[in-house]
């Protein structure tokens, strides 16, 4: 009953995706270019209850505008040429606008993102994180992420705890030497200490001020881990949760029960949080093809 009551609240035809798509008349697009806002009667368009922070994607005939949910507003989102000259990164489609636009959002702490392979959850967090320790907005990166394997463990790993971590870096070094062609930049701010390695297993009683914390593959998390990794956030924090619920290697644990889903459902209306499903990847199209049918 302890397993279950965690997770049983959840819908499991209908899990959070941060993006609600609704039908509008034609003025109202129109008036919501023209004000950059809508104001809400309550939490409801049309029937359908919306939460802090989710985007919302109003549709007519010819018309769409890309939105989000702040207090009794609508919000445009930026476009993508606007986030381009503010961040340096270019988004490819709207859930990476989104995501970006939250990324960059200093009143926003918590981030969770899911999404296929390939999608450009690690790409956006990583570039976005940079971005803010550019401008001094955060004096560190903390990198953290559940010691689970595909598959059989390999024992083991010697070295100290920066070269038993290798592995789980893997992400962010591929990240590093895609965008910057070397990993000197990566080496030079691991040697600064800007960027942290911080075993999961560890980071009990560890106190994060200005700090940015990157959960990778946090599918692989209970609840309980999830909670702890939350709770160590000081002053002026950012908490990024990556990870694809489709692809959850722990034993007795399914896309429902894991703690990044739970963590989505139970924080989905608090102003604090924001939350983007990724639905479409860029690694390849084999990539896409496998993700979908496998």
């Amino acid at each position: 009953n302890d397993y279950y009551a965690d997770y049983k609240f959840i819908e499991s035809d209908n899990i959070y995706t941060g993006f609600e798509e609704i039908d509008v008349e034609p003025e109202i697009i129109n008036k919501a270019y023209q004000n950059k806002l809508l104001m809400l009667a309550g939490n409801q368009i049309n029937g359908i209850e919306l939460y802090e922070n989710q985007c919302i994607i109003l549709k007519s005939e010819s018309q769409s505008a890309l939105m989000f949910k702040k207090e009794h507003n609508l919000v445009l989102l930026p476009t993508k040429t606007e986030l381009l000259k503010k961040s340096g990164i270019d988004p490819k489609n709207k859930e990476q606008i989104a995501a970006l636009h939250f990324l960059l959002n200093c009143d926003i702490p918590l981030i969770t993102l899911t999404g296929v392979p390939g999608s450009g959850k690690t790409f956006l967090t990583l570039m976005s994180s940079l971005k803010m320790i550019e401008r001094e907005e955060k004096n560190r990166i903390i990198f953290t992420r559940p010691i689970q394997t595909v598959g059989k463990d390999i024992g083991f790993l010697p070295g100290t705890l920066n070269e038993k971590m290798a592995p789980w870096l893997a992400p962010i070094v591929d990240n590093f030497r895609n965008q910057f062609g070397d990993l000197a930049y990566f080496d030079l701010l691991m040697e600064k200490g800007t960027i942290d390695i911080a075993p999961l297993s560890y980071i009990r009683g560890r106190s994060f001020n200005d700090a940015i914390i990157i959960v990778d593959e946090a599918q692989n998390a209970t609840v309980h881990e999830l909670k702890t990794v939350i709770t160590r956030t000081g002053k002026n924090p950012k908490i990024i949760l990556l990870g694809d619920i489709e692809q959850v290697d722990l034993a007795y644990v399914n896309k429902f029960s894991n703690g990044l889903t739970i963590v989505i459902e139970k924080l989905k209306n608090e102003s604090l949080t924001a939350h983007v499903n990724f639905s479409k990847g860029y690694r390849s199209d084999l990539a896409n093809v496998a993700a979908k049918l496998l």
